[in-house]
């Protein structure tokens, strides 16, 4: 009896569920040195809100990139935690920025580590990247809808996780 190899493993037959095909780019706006932790972290929590293959960058900026894109396209003044720049949802195609200095402050305020607070807006950024709208607050989780009379789920991530 031959065996397959592992490229030939289907993951459906070891339970775990085939992982969305996913390019990602990491990128840092002036006055950021660098990422706030590894690409594979930050891949992974990524991949936790990814439901569908996707083309995507992540822009990690400060406070004035952030204030001037919120007030160009939101219309509202003042630097915000997450930013996202949705092209198509269909592969999706998208841009994440995320401020790091509101991070900072807002998981400071909220009690939070900065990495679980980061990780939460990734996901956050991710899956508004893919057509889900934040819809109300439900026991302390975000819950998110999908179209109009769609699904929705509640978002509770920690950075632990997966």
């Amino acid at each position: 009896m031959k065996l397959p190899r592992a490229t030939e493993v289907n993951p459906e037959a070891t339970g775990r569920p085939r992982r969305p095909a996913l390019a990602l780019t990491l990128q840092c706006g002036d006055g950021i040195d660098g990422t706030p932790f590894a690409h594979a972290q930050i891949r992974r929590w990524v991949l936790a809100a990814l439901t569908a293959p996707a083309t995507l960058t992540l822009r990690f900026i400060e406070r004035e990139e952030s204030r001037r894109l919120n007030c160009e396209y939101r219309g509202q003044d003042h630097a915000t935690n997450v930013l996202t720049f949705g092209y198509s949802v269909d592969p999706t195609i998208a841009d994440v920025l995320i401020c790091v200095p509101v991070v900072v402050d807002e998981a400071a305020a909220q009690g939070k580590t900065f990495k679980d607070h980061l990780a939460h807006l990734v996901v956050h950024g991710v899956l508004h990247a893919q057509g889900w709208a934040l819809v109300a607050m439900c026991s302390g989780q975000l819950v998110f809808s999908q179209g109009r009379g769609g699904r929705a789920i509640q978002q509770k991530f920690r950075s632990s996780e997966p």
